[in-house]
């Protein structure tokens, strides 16, 4: 199964104020995150799924997510493309080249035609990685996990929002919720 992962914790930027003053996260909370999304990554790996990402900051669930994947691939010997890298969006430069020794684990995608003159947008990312994928999981997260996690809904794709760390996947937990009350009266 191909899932595409979303999610993170907050930088400060203009961009994402609005989730930034409903939704702060500490040290401790952080560390959280990153040991759930490791051990996600790690069992995703372990029961032969892939994952599509298109971040490698460190404060993304993409990140440690997929530091988990290859935690448990080198163990395992595996050589899938496990790892579906979206590029482009982030940086220009290609996403994570210090982890590519194995080139067996990733396949790389870019919806940016940069020679045509395309400009980066985040949000083609997110839609790029749900068209992509058979489910999505949702952790944390500020306004491109919502849009990510709000195009999986309509595009009927299974959502997972693990919104015990707040953010957009507490939200988009609840709107499912909503939307699941709203269907069964």
């Amino acid at each position: 199964m191909r899932i595409a992962i979303f999610g993170g914790w907050a930088e400060e930027s203009d961009r994402n104020k609005e989730w930034v003053k409903e939704w702060s996260v500490d040290e401790s909370r952080q560390a959280q995150i990153i040991e759930a999304c490791r051990e996600l990554g790690s069992r995703l790996a372990r029961h032969r799924h892939s994952v599509i990402v298109g971040s490698e900051k460190k404060n993304s669930a993409d990140y440690h997510v997929v530091h988990g994947m290859l935690d448990q691939l080198k163990e395992s010997n595996a050589s899938l493309p496990w790892i579906e890298v979206i590029e482009g969006i982030e940086s220009e430069k290609p996403l994570y080249q210090s982890e590519r020794e194995n080139k067996n684990y990733w396949r790389f995608f870019s919806p940016i035609n940069r020679a045509a003159g395309g400009r980066p947008i985040r949000s083609a990312e997110k839609i790029m990685a749900v068209q992509k994928a058979d489910a999505v999981i949702t952790i944390a997260g500020l306004t491109d996990t919502w849009t990510g996690g709000i195009a999986a809904i309509v595009a009927r794709k299974p959502v997972v929002p693990i919104g015990t760390f707040g953010g957009a996947s507490r939200q988009l937990l609840q709107a499912l919720d909503s939307l699941d009350h709203a269907l069964t009266q």
